[in-house]
């Protein structure tokens, strides 16, 4: 085929023709995986049709360097070709690479990555905007955002995600978390077999949380790294990655979070420090032995509320070397508490006062007390009583042998059933109203809301649930007062 000549404008035609493919240069392809049952498909049809389509090229520096058509350049090698047709092509090294990324997309078989790398590689040409890369493989601009964010993730989760082991579904969540948890997280999807529903749930709980309730700031930079309400970890940043709905305000990096939690802790510990030394109290950091101070309670110490300070405020005054400040390391909450054991003795008697001249409140309380738990006692005799469910096969399959109830679920479920432990043989045998453990664990409703959790599933109105047994508890107790 001869040779002819054209303009060189950029993005033209050179020449054409016939090249021998020893002459050609392979040195760039955002296809690194090749299937070769398919390539030897082609090689058939190339042995007995030829090279129907030319390949394109470009020339640098005395090269012939490959720029669309390694499919069939690598069929032609396997059919047993010497030369190819093909088009030179006036291109730069970054034009080339958007004409690969072009041809690229066009192919039905390139793998989440290819497929990301090539619509990054249009965008930086800033030849194209976001709608124009959609429109060319007719997809949403959501979808170009999603694909993209694939190249964030670590390297051995886009192995797992060209190779097969995981979904996209699954590389999109892993997305949410720093990539060291990533990682770590990757092997148990990869180990366990993990739905993507139940990957979304583990980051969502496990590593997820609520900054609503940080005690460090969240708006601003603050330990070195930025704010968390404009982070990706944040869950309110991620909903670009998915179509569905999920609960924001959440943090997902685990070590940040970590991170940030401690530089609080300590910059309230140098601030405790400088406190105690001023005023003369002992300084006492929290330790792992008591993780969670009580309002009465730091280290085994009398911890003063407000109340107490100003019954004792003379004696801190007069000698605070009986006082210590302490954090806590979990909230870094700060504490003033009695070291000395006769201001113990004080406030333990201020406090046996105050409760000796408040008969009334304690009667409110008790009464309080009562209602609450005979109404709650009520409303799950209800509930016991009325609660109908067939559990499924994936049901019974997913939530044995019941591994993690928590106390509250394992004594309910025990008095539901009538059995005297819980195990999958046991289970297997009851009738279908009588594995409701199957729909709680299916389910993961709360402990502390459980009466609510499960008036929500069977589609029960709670609150007018606890107005009519409140009103039975209360009629118990003004009976059982008037014995």
């Amino acid at each position: 085929m001869p040779k002819t000549k054209e303009t060189i404008k950029s993005f033209a035609e050179i020449e054409r023709g016939e090249i021998p493919l020893s002459e050609i240069e392979v040195m760039f392809n955002f296809r690194n995986n090749f299937n070769e049952e398919r390539i030897k498909e082609l090689a058939d049809n190339i042995a007995k049709v030829g090279v129907l389509q030319p390949i394109l090229l470009r020339e640098a520096n005395g090269q012939k360097i490959l720029v669309a058509g390694e499919r069939r350049y690598r069929a032609a090698q396997k059919a047993g070709l010497q030369t190819i047709p093909y088009r030179l092509l006036n291109l730069t090294a970054e034009e080339a690479l958007e004409v690969t990324a072009l041809e690229n997309l066009h192919r039905v078989d390139l793998n989440p990555i290819e497929e990301a790398q090539a619509f990054k590689t249009l965008l930086d040409s800033g030849n194209y905007q976001v709608q124009d890369v959609a429109d060319k493989v007719n997809k949403s601009q959501a979808y170009v955002y999603r694909a993209i964010r694939l190249l964030d993730l670590p390297e051995s989760v886009k192995e797992a995600l060209v190779s097969g082991k995981i979904t996209t579904g699954h590389a999109r969540h892993l997305l949410r978390l720093s990539a060291k948890e990533a990682e770590k997280v990757l092997e148990d999807i990869i180990s366990q077999d993990m739905p993507v529903k139940q990957l979304a749930n583990k980051i969502e709980w496990a590593y997820g949380k609520d900054l609503e309730e940080a005690v460090f700031p969240t708006n601003t930079t603050y330990a070195d790294i930025g704010p968390c309400s404009i982070c990706l970890h944040n869950t309110s940043s991620q909903q670009d990655l998915f179509d569905e709905e999920i609960e924001k305000g959440r943090c997902t990096n685990k070590e940040c979070y970590q991170k940030k939690l401690k530089f609080f802790i300590d910059e309230k510990i140098t601030q405790a420090k400088k406190e105690a030394k001023s005023k003369g109290f002992i300084f006492e950091k929290d330790t792992n032995k008591y993780p969670y101070s009580s309002r009465w309670q730091f280290n085994g110490h009398n911890v003063l509320d407000e109340d107490d300070k100003k019954a004792l405020e003379t004696e801190i005054a007069k000698n605070p070397a009986c006082f210590g400040i302490g954090v806590d390391n979990v909230t870094g909450e700060t504490h003033l508490f009695i070291v000395d054991e006769t201001m113990k003795e004080k406030l333990l008697q201020i406090r046996r006062e105050e409760d000796d001249t408040d008969e009334t409140e304690e009667y409110d309380r008790e009464r309080e007390e009562f209602i609450r738990e005979e109404t709650n006692r009520l409303i799950m005799k209800s509930l016991s009583d009325n609660f109908q469910y067939t559990a499924t096969p994936e049901e019974e399959e997913n939530n044995l042998p019941f591994s993690d109830l928590k106390d509250k679920q394992k004594e309910w479920l025990l008095a539901q059933l009538q059995i005297k432990e819980l195990s999958a043989d046991s289970i297997k045998k009851l009738p279908g109203e009588k594995v409701f453990a199957l729909f709680c664990l299916n389910r993961g409703l709360d402990s502390w809301d459980f009466e609510e959790s499960i008036c929500n599933i069977l589609g029960i109105d709670y609150d007018e649930l606890c107005q009519k047994y409140e009103k039975a508890a209360a009629k118990t107790w003004d009976k059982k007062q008037n014995k």
